[in-house]
């Protein structure tokens, strides 16, 4: 199982701004107005970039 492309395209372009992956898991809950069947969805974390981190 992996990311449908246009989510691949979105990783990778954050890949290229020197983000990084920090976690992924999956939380119980609903996203309104997404058409959501499942009563969970896939939650991502990112790093910021070093050039972008707050001081």
């Amino acid at each position: 199982m992996g990311p449908l492309p246009v989510q691949e395209a979105v990783l990778e372009a954050l890949g290229q701004l020197d983000f990084g992956f920090k976690s992924a898991d999956l939380e119980y809950g609903r996203i309104g107005g997404t058409g959501q069947q499942l009563p969970f969805y896939q939650e991502i974390e990112i790093t910021p970039s070093p050039g972008m981190r707050t001081r």
